[in-house]
Formats: C-alpha cells, structure tokens, sequence
C-alpha cells in the first residue's frame, strides 16, 4: 500500500512539474554594452521574470534566442541558477549576443529612427528533476545601444585611417605633426564630423598623457563620399622622453594616438573611436605608420 502510494505521489509531482508555466520576461530594465566585436555585440541586460504558477520556480541553464519576425538575431544564457517566488516578479542578470550580420538590410536602415524594436523570444531552462521548461515571449529592446553598436561596427570596417604623417616644427619642448585622415562614409546617412577629444599616450595602455590630436571638424560628409580631414599631432618632448628614455636608446619613439571623435546623423550623436600608432625618430626626423 505505502509503495503504490509512494507511485501515486511521484507521478502526481512530475505531472505538476511537466504543466508549469514557463516565467515570462515582464521588463527590459537595463541594457550595458560590453564590447563589439566582429559584429557580435555583447550586452549585460537586467530583466524583470514574471512568474505566472502559484508555486516557486527554482532552475538552471536558463537560455533564450532572440528573434526578429522570422530571423534569429542572438543568444542570451543566466550564468547562475535562479528563483523566481510564486505570482512575483524576480529581476535576473543576463548575458546576451546580437548579431549585426543577421540583421534584415531594411531594419538597419530604420534602426536610426525607432526608439526600440521589437523582439520576439524563445526561453528554456532546465528545473527541478532535470526536467525542461520553455515559453516564447516578448520585449522590447531600447535602440540607444543598438544604435552606438551599430555606428561603431560601421567606423570600424571603414572609419579613420591615417594617410600621411611628418614632422613639420620640433624644439627641445615641443614636437609638431601634420597629416590627414582617409574617412569613407559607408553609412547609409551622411555624417558631420563635430569634434574630437584624442590623445597621445607613450603607451598603448596604461601610458602618460604627452600630447594631443587637432583633426579639422564641423565637417559634413555625404553618404559613399570619401574625404581627406587634416590632422595635427602635438608632442611634450619632455614628457615624451621622461615616459620613453628606454626608447630613446633604440634611436626612435613610438606614439599611440587614441580618443573619441564626436560624430552625429540623423539627429543623434555618437562617439567613434580613433586610434593610431607611429613612430618617430629624432635624430633623422622620419616618421612611420604602424597600424
């Protein structure tokens, strides 16, 4: 008798295992842009679970693929195990990915004039007894980090690129550089180019401030056009050979120009990053690009 009972029982929990309710996402509560990278963007996302079953949800291995009507655009896994009380709202950490490749060419170009998208979204975890749950839902994803993603991928493939640099002035203080950067527009807008906040550091990282970047700005370029920006490269020769004495053995100096430069379209502003590395030997005066 106990035995069947204990049957009868088991059966009866995993039948109310088997119809629970997966949670659904209520909120998008936060979007954190981590990195772009060959056109997957990384994102740290907090979201409000809403779960709909009287009982306490607790689980695993929570996953979901993120889609855009029919077109699957990315990724997104809880690290930790979770718990979601009965007929509350929990909110959870995520990571997420997002594929700029996958993106419909129609949607690229309305990105730039929605403040969010929809998105669709198929959720799946592993609950108790290892027994699988998933739900398809809904949200809303703010276009702010989209957009910047976007607009840094494009300046990426084809931003700022040094052309030409030498040594047009040089006396025991200061060094004067002058060259141009190639810019191609392969936006889908026309951009202006509004100021630049670059630096020149002995270092690629971790280095000491010896000097900065003027590059020409309240600069309009139209979309496909291609243009040369003039660029002046101010050095503190004496910062520059108190960080890099080691170098100065070596016969050169290496510089490492790096900062945003300020760009807007359609209305909305964003910062592209600008970065170049060249070398620079004081006894012949000759100046390298190196990347």
């Amino acid at each position: 008798m106990r035995l069947l009972l204990f049957v009868f029982l088991s059966f009866a929990f995993l039948g109310s295992c088997g119809a629970i309710t997966a949670p659904s996402i209520k909120s998008l509560d936060s979007v954190r842009l981590v990195s772009v990278d060959d056109g997957v963007i990384v994102l740290k996302a907090q979201v409000t679970l809403e779960n709909p079953n009287k009982i306490t949800i607790s689980g695993k291995e929570l996953m979901f693929s993120v889609f855009y009507e029919n077109t699957n655009l990315g990724k997104g896994w809880c690290p930790d195990a979770f718990e979601l009380k009965g007929k509350e709202l929990t909110p959870i950490q995520l990571d997420m990915e997002l594929y700029l490749d996958s993106l419909p060419e129609s949607l690229r170009m309305g990105l730039f004039e929605m403040d969010s998208i929809p998105l669709n979204m198929k959720l799946s975890f592993q609950g108790k007894l290892g027994v699988q749950h998933s739900r398809n839902g809904a949200f809303k994803l703010p276009m702010d980090k989209l957009q910047s993603a976007l607009v840094n991928q494009y300046f990426s493939n084809s931003g700022f690129e040094m052309k030409d640099l030498k040594l047009t002035s040089t006396n025991a203080t200061n060094s004067v550089f002058k060259g141009n950067f190639s810019f191609t527009n392969t936006l889908p807008f026309d951009v202006n180019i509004l100021h630049s906040e670059v630096f020149v550091y002995s270092q690629k990282s971790q280095g000491v401030n010896i000097g900065e970047v003027k590059i020409a700005d309240s600069l309009s370029v139209k979309q496909g056009e291609t243009i040369l920006i003039p660029a002046t490269i101010n050095i503190d020769n004496m910062k520059a050979m108190s960080s890099g004495f080691g170098k100065i053995l070596t016969g050169s100096l290496d510089y490492f120009a790096m900062g945003p430069v300020h760009v807007s379209l359609n209305d909305l502003t964003f910062k592209v990053p600008l970065a170049v590395h060249f070398s620079f030997n004081p006894l012949t005066g000759k100046v390298i690009i190196l990347e």
